[in-house]
This record gives structure tokens, C-alpha cells and sequence, in this order.
């Protein structure tokens, strides 16, 4: 007998792809993207309660509401949540057995969608949905990816049907590793704007350290005026000391520029960073 099970996310270029009008699929939703989606049949709030409680309220008092649903969490103490149900997560530990380095507890999941694979797979899930999941961004989901895809990996071991949407970057890439060429024209635009741009974030950082050194140097200079000045009363110091104040004010200036060029610079590769691991490896 079919069970399909559609875990749903909040990226916005495939959440409302999910099949919502569909009765033969479940919808499990995660976090706060109730307010985003028409329906659900199961949620998952994994992260902690007593943290919402305090710092997101409405969110806090939604889960606490009888929804006649059930909303997994990690914590067992919830009672005041009338559907609130503690997720399996000792189960989930020793799902794999002894299959990984011969240790009977695994212990990879970095992120919600991953838990919930890994329940819907305990729970005899013959179908695997997974829309509004992208995880394409450098800081924040860099480390989260990599569980998600291997419980992607362990669902089609298991035989488990999976459905990734195209706007999805889970599980793609746009070539086959030594076996297609990188000689194609957008590959060497990539790559030789890449390097461009190296070079120029390289010159703003000498540049940059040449401004601080320089600005520096000119604050000493007009420390040690202002020493003139109170020391010797005849000491002529206003011509040199303005000189010096214009030259201090340009350095500074010039470092706040070429510090915003530094970030300026630093954004742009992270971005063709992105570019090069989702479409050119």
C-alpha cells in the first residue's frame, strides 16, 4: 500500500508547488510556515519550545493551540500542548543498525527535513516528497545540505520514491564530474570573472592596509604637533598641523571606501561560489 508523505520547507521557489490538493499525499510541515501553506496533517517544531516561549510568542501560542494534529518536538514535557508528541528520535538513532563504522547509534542530522525523512522511512513511507527545501545559501544551510542529501541517498537505498522539484538545487549539478567537459563558454565566463575579481578584492586589500597605515601615520604626525604646540608657544605649527588634518581626512575617507570595496568584492565571489557549485560541477 502506498504511503506518501510530502515534507514541506519554506524556500519560496517551490512551497506552493507541493501537492496540497491531493489527498493521497501527507503534509508535513516544519517551523512557522503555517502561515504560507493552505494545509497539513502533521508538523514538526524540533527546535525549542521554551526559546519561542520567550522569543516568538504568537509562534509559541500556536503550538499550544488544539489543532486535533499532531506537532512532533524533541521535548516530552509539553503537556499543556494538547497533540504535542515527542519524536522518536532513540529510533531514528538506531535506524541504520551497525552499518556505519560498525557503531550501532548514527547520528548526521543537521536540519528538520532530515528528521523527518528519517521518520517518514520508519514509518513505511513508499513515497518522499520534498518541496520548499533549497539550501543554496553559504553561511546558513552550507553544513545542513550534506545530511539532507544523504537521507535523500538512504530513502532510494531503502527503495523509498523520491520527488525533488526542478527549482530545487537539492541533488543536482550541472554536469557529470570528469565524464562532461568544463570548456564551454560559461564555465570560462565564470571562471575568468572569478579571478577578475580575485585580483581586484587582492589590490583593495593592499590598498586598503596602505590607507590604514598611512592614516596612521598622519594621526602620530598631528599627536606629536600638538605636543609642539603646548610645549613651544613660538613654535609656528597652524600651516602644518591644517596640512596634515586634509591628509588625515582624505586616508580616512579612502579607507572607508576601500573597506566597502573589500565586502563589495567578497559578495560577488561568494555568489559565483554559489553559481560554480550548483550549475558547473
Amino acid at each position: 500500500m502506498e504511503k506518501k508523505i510530502a515534507i514541506i520547507g519554506k524556500a519560496s521557489n517551490s512551497l506552493m508547488l507541493a501537492p496540497f490538493e491531493d489527498p493521497s499525499w501527507q503534509i508535513w510541515g516544519l517551523s512557522n510556515a503555517y502561515n504560507d501553506i493552505p494545509k497539513w496533517d502533521v508538523w514538526f517544531e524540533l527546535h525549542d519550545w521554551e526559546y519561542h516561549r520567550r522569543i516568538n510568542p504568537d509562534h509559541y501560542h500556536w503550538l499550544m493551540e488544539d489543532h486535533g494534529k499532531p506537532i512532533y518536538a524533541f521535548e516530552d514535557n509539553y503537556h499543556d500542548a494538547p497533540w504535542a508528541k515527542k519524536f522518536p528520535i532513540d529510533d531514528l538513532k538506531g535506524m541504520f543498525g551497525s552499518l556505519f563504522n560498525g557503531n550501532p547509534v548514527f547520528k548526521y542530522w543537521t536540519n528538520s527535513p532530515s528528521y523527518m525523512m528519517g521518520l517518514a522511512m520508519l514509518q513505511g513511507a513508499t513515497h518522499i516528497g520534498i518541496w520548499g527545501v533549497d539550501m543554496v545559501m553559504n553561511d546558513e544551510y552550507a553544513y545542513q545540505r550534506p545530511s539532507c542529501e544523504l537521507m535523500i541517498g538512504a530513502c532510494l537505498a531503502k527503495g523509498i520514491a523520491i520527488t525533488i522539484p526542478s527549482e530545487s538545487s537539492l541533488c543536482k549539478s550541472h554536469r557529470l564530474y570528469g565524464y562532461e567537459t568544463h570548456s564551454d563558454d560559461g564555465y570560462v565566463e565564470v571562471r575568468t570573472r572569478e579571478n577578475s575579481l580575485k585580483q581586484r578584492q587582492a589590490q583593495a586589500n593592499q590598498e586598503s592596509s596602505k590607507a590604514a597605515y598611512l592614516k596612521n601615520m598622519f594621526e602620530g604626525a598631528l599627536q606629536e604637533i600638538n605636543v609642539y604646540e603646548e610645549s613651544n608657544g613660538q613654535y609656528k605649527v597652524e600651516e602644518r598641523k591644517k596640512l596634515l588634518q586634509t591628509s588625515y581626512e582624505q586616508q580616512a575617507q579612502m579607507l572607508s571606501e576601500l573597506e566597502k570595496q573589500k565586502f563589495i568584492f567578497q559578495g560577488a565571489l561568494e555568489d559565483l561560489s554559489w553559481v560554480r557549485t550548483v550549475f558547473l560541477t
